[in-house]
């Protein structure tokens, strides 16, 4: 039987989502899955200027024979 095993992990962050969403459309085209869900996160400098982070776990498989 074969099942399907991850073989590596990334993520892809930036502060903007467009970016993230580009950025995971090319991983895609390279082979790459979403993994779980798009995280946000409320990040606040030093100079006390917020700013948000977006984050795609992405990872991809091979196939994979399991006795």
């Amino acid at each position: 039987m074969s099942t399907m095993v991850v073989i590596d992990y990334c993520i892809v962050s930036d502060d903007l989502p467009k970016v993230v969403a580009e950025n995971v459309a090319a991983k895609i085209a390279e082979g790459w899955q979403p993994w779980g869900n798009l995280a946000t996160s409320m990040c606040t400098g030093e100079d006390g200027t917020a700013s948000t982070m977006v984050c795609q776990p992405m990872v991809k498989y091979t196939l994979s024979d399991w006795e």
